[in-house]
């Protein structure tokens, strides 16, 4: 997505992306650009999201696991 988007200039569009192999087509418009210096970075925000990324990856792992190891019976 990032190389897709170097390519745009200001709302300028481009449809050269798909997912679900190849079965849905991303429809990408970069809206405007801003330099890496102007925008404030916020070091520890972005870990933290990062970090929620992984637990949330995990926590998914282990309910699909605990969903597939389950067995009902009924009395």
């Amino acid at each position: 997505m990032a190389y897709e988007l170097a390519k745009l200039d200001k709302n300028e569009v481009s449809t050269g992306l798909t997912r679900s192999n190849g079965q849905t087509l991303v429809f990408l418009m970069l809206c405007d650009r801003e330099t890496q210096l102007a925008a404030e970075v916020d070091e520890q925000a972005v870990q933290t999201e990062l970090q929620n990324q992984q637990i949330d990856g995990f926590a998914n792992q282990l309910l699909a696991r605990l969903k597939a190891e389950t067995c009902i019976v009924r009395y």
